[in-house]
């Protein structure tokens, strides 16, 4: 009602888009894509009152988004909205895709709408019904290594005789992703009091490093997984643990490197990139993100079932009963469980 509206504070939407900050708290790497929007959507749509913004103004928002190029240099970013529109008129150029829009920015929009109404400061989340329409991927973005390109990967030079200190680290990075299907963030960011070992069987301990503001992806994130013997003995993960027992991180030399919108791993990603195309893998579908569906297709030929591989890999699982009798370490199965489920997992015997 017309009462309850004039009771609301009046607030610009920047000044509650810092109040969602100061409470939330969000990693570096979320703050720098909010930013963005945020950016975006005050260049597009104005700074008002909370309470100002009707549905009308989003949709504005989300159709001019969906003109808007997808790549901006420096000098781009320097200009009004209408200076950008007229500098790529009649240009052939990529534009930002539905999925980006609805994924990313009227997600995050909605995020701050929401906590505006959660506080009071305004009755309705005008993101709420705003749909982008994307059109149908007829197939998928991100393919898994088959067993035949991970050989060709372990055979490569990077594992077989990596030239450096920064190579050998490389090398581990790749083997930890094979055999474990870990994010390359997590990865890169694991530390020596991460490694352990419990009746015989050694794992990595995934968890936040509050220390360097590294937060996970998800609450199932933070796990324990176990490594299979072949990473350990084979590829003599045991040995390169010994060189680097005295410093703090697993990758030291990773972790020297820029933070870069809170990742540390983005020069590995890029590197494996091009590492890919020198071994004749140039597919864009393949990326280092692509172990993660290698580690599922395996696990699933092997008959693992889908909650022992989602917990290994730290996927959010939506069955409330999983949520329940998790361990002190996150996990919803013990480490002797997932352990026999790694070991199940036929392709690690011939890789």
């Amino acid at each position: 009602s017309d009462q309850t509206e004039s009771k609301l504070a009046s607030y610009s939407f920047s000044s509650i888009f810092q109040k969602y900050l100061f409470e939330r708290k969000p990693s570096q790497g979320t703050v720098m894509e909010f930013n963005t929007v945020v950016r975006r959507f005050i260049a597009i749509c104005g700074d008002k009152d909370i309470r100002r913004y009707s549905k009308k103004d989003i949709v504005h928002f989300k159709d001019v988004l969906l003109k808007y190029p997808k790549n901006l240099t420096q000098e781009d970013v320097k200009l009004t909205v209408d200076e950008l529109f007229k500098k790529y008129e009649g240009k052939d150029y990529v534009r930002l895709s539905a999925k980006t829009i609805g994924t990313k920015y009227l997600a995050l929009l909605g995020t701050i709408f929401r906590f505006a109404v959660n506080n009071d400061y305004r009755t309705d989340n005008p993101v709420a019904t705003v749909k982008v329409i994307s059109e149908k991927q007829l197939e998928p973005s991100r393919l898994p290594f088959s067993l035949q390109q991970v050989k060709k990967i372990t055979s490569s030079y990077v594992i077989t005789n990596p030239p450096d200190e920064r190579h050998i680290e490389y090398k581990y990075v790749i083997l930890l992703g094979i055999f474990t299907g870990a994010r390359i963030e997590e990865i890169c960011r694991l530390r020596n009091d991460d490694i352990g070992i419990e009746n015989g069987i050694n794992f990595i301990f995934i968890q936040p490093d509050l220390k360097r503001q590294h937060t996970l992806k998800t609450a199932s994130s933070r796990r324990r997984v176990p490594l299979h013997p072949k990473i350990m003995n084979d590829f003599d993960f045991k040995g390169y643990l010994k060189t680097v027992s005295g410093k703090e991180y697993v990758f030291p030399y990773i972790n020297m490197g820029t933070i870069i919108k809170g990742s540390i791993s983005r020069p590995v990603s890029k590197w494996f990139g091009r590492f890919l195309n020198t071994i004749g893998l140039k597919d864009n579908r393949l990326t280092f993100h692509s172990f993660r569906h290698t580690f599922k297709a395996f696990g699933r030929v092997s008959g693992i079932e889908k909650s022992i591989l989602d917990s290994i890999q730290g996927h959010k699982d939506n069955s409330v009963s999983l949520n329940y009798g998790r361990d002190e370490y996150g996990s919803a199965y013990s480490l002797e469980t997932m352990f026999e489920a790694v070991m199940k997992i036929s392709a690690f015997c011939e890789i």
